[in-house]
């Protein structure tokens, strides 16, 4: 997939709650205060229509690292 077709993916999802695998989620807004703190943090709760709870298959991995990913983009 390319990178500029994203948005639309995205909206699609939202607007149907199909993924690109055909799965059919339940999405749900909602409001969540953020702890020690006076704000909140709007979110979108996606579940599996099917009641399926994990989409990954079950395995155990001790984890000893985390990597975090950011994309960047500069537009002239």
């Amino acid at each position: 997939m390319k990178a500029s077709d994203i948005p639309n993916h995205e909206g699609t999802f939202q607007s149907t709650g199909l993924d690109s695998d055909r799965k059919k989620f339940i999405l749900t807004e909602g409001t969540f205060p953020i702890k020690g703190t006076a704000e909140t943090i709007q979110i979108m709760d996606c579940a599996l229509e099917s009641g399926e709870k994990n989409l990954y298959l079950p395995e155990e991995t001790a984890k000893k690292k985390i990597g975090l990913h950011f994309t960047m983009c500069f537009l002239k």
